[in-house]
This record gives C-alpha cells, structure tokens and sequence, in this order.
C-alpha cells in the first residue's frame, strides 16, 4: 500500500468512526463543556478537521489549505 492510499484509507475510517460516534447527540449535547477549561465535542472535531485539512492540502498537495482558501 502506498502513503497516499494509508491516508486515504485511515481519513475514512475516521470519518466513519465519527459519524458513528456523533450521529445520536443533539446540538447541546455536541456544544456542552464538563467545565470551563475544557472543549466541546465540536470543538474538538473541528480542531481535528482542521489538523486533517492542513494534513492533505499543505503538507501532500502542496496547496493552500481548504479553510484559509475558502
């Protein structure tokens, strides 16, 4: 298996993992905090989108990130 099909293969798996892991949760529940210091479920899958983002387009395709060019 070559590095482009890995990323390929483990973008969906996580993709997968976290419709599964999110599908069920209402608005409050993905915006909740247990306290001030801590993030949100949607924060934290933003943040993790974001790092993916930067992941595919800057540091394999050699382009401008989707979030900054869009």
């Amino acid at each position: 298996m070559n590095h482009k099909q890995f990323i390929i293969d483990m973008l969906n798996d996580y993709r997968r993992r976290v419709h599964a892991a999110t599908r069920n949760l209402s608005l409050d529940e993905i915006h909740w905090r247990p306290n001030q210091d801590s993030n949100s479920i949607g924060f934290i899958f933003w943040h993790v989108s974001r790092v993916e983002d930067r992941l595919v387009t800057w540091c394999i395709a050699h382009s401008e990130e989707i979030w900054i060019r869009n």
